[in-house]
């Protein structure tokens, strides 16, 4: 199987072009939830008191994953080998892929779909930076999930030449005023982040037009086709059954366990012990 050149027309490239646009609707759906609670005019004040900041938060994290996912297939990296293809044979076609769905899609270098992927390891590796927190003697305390109405603290994970002293850590702060999302050293702007996701899908009608321009459509693999599954309608009935069960039995006692805590006013407190290491306790 041959590599490609960078820039010219690839396979499936309606396919690819679907995915992108499939992406970018997710990721603002996602942020338009977030963004209606304001309502119209903009309230901002409703940020001073979120009923429920886990649901904000889920919609924080499917806007960004849906980028991280679109990342990737715009500006590809990580490859690994694959079917008959080498690493470098990979690496070189999928890198192909990537340099012409920006060209199609007319996405910058510079853009913020590019950039996500500064927020990746941060948003998919939130244990390694509570293992930093923890690992920290000078960090004594942590926050997560927070939401702040007005301003944002720094932490020792954003700013470690700060004065010594017992230092807060914050894993990650939503700063709804200035549509910010932070994770420790790395912000991320949602709003220009929007407007990215907006221009990519004006963008997708011109960019099937050049495709059918360069090749014609038929003959290209698509995403869409269908295939009959057959499937035991008495099993699909039980697993159906089952699964509105136990949501019936955990909707009864509570979505969350019965200690419902807001997580803005969570603080865990990492203490030293006795023998040097570290221990925490919950300061709720």
């Amino acid at each position: 199987m041959t590599s490609l050149n960078p820039g010219e027309s690839i396979k499936g490239e309606h396919s690819f072009v679907t995915v992108c646009a499939s992406q970018a609707q997710i990721a603002l759906i996602h942020l338009h939830r977030i963004w209606a609670r304001e309502g119209e005019p903009p309230d901002l004040e409703v940020w001073r008191n979120v009923h429920d900041p886990l649901e904000v938060w889920a919609d924080l994290q499917g806007a960004l994953t849906a980028g991280i996912v679109l990342s990737r297939l715009l500006k590809p990296a990580g490859i690994r080998a694959r079917g008959d293809l080498n690493q470098k044979q990979a690496r070189a076609n999928s890198n192909a892929r990537g340099e012409r769905l920006r060209a199609l899609l007319d996405v910058r270098e510079d853009s913020v779909l590019l950039t996500i992927s500064d927020v990746r390891d941060p948003v998919e590796h939130i244990d390694e930076r509570l293992d930093q927190a923890v690992e920290d003697n000078d960090i004594y305390s942590t926050s997560d999930l927070y939401i702040a109405d007005i301003v944002y603290q720094a932490d020792r994970l954003s700013e470690p030449t700060r004065a010594s002293g017992p230092l807060h850590a914050n894993m990650r702060t939503f700063l709804p005023m200035s549509g910010e999302v932070v994770y420790g050293a790395v912000r991320f702007d949602l709003f220009r982040y929007e407007a990215a996701l907006l221009e990519l899908l004006r963008a997708v009608p011109a960019a099937r037009t050049t495709i059918d321009r360069d090749r014609p459509r038929s003959g290209q693999r698509s995403i869409g086709s269908s295939h009959p599954v057959m499937s035991d309608p008495a099993l699909i009935r039980e697993r159906r059954s089952g699964l509105a069960n136990m949501r019936k039995a955990r909707s009864a006692q509570g979505l969350r366990e019965s200690r419902v805590v807001d997580p803005q006013s969570v603080v865990m407190v990492i203490t030293p012990s006795s023998d040097g290491a570290t221990g925490s306790n919950p300061d709720v």
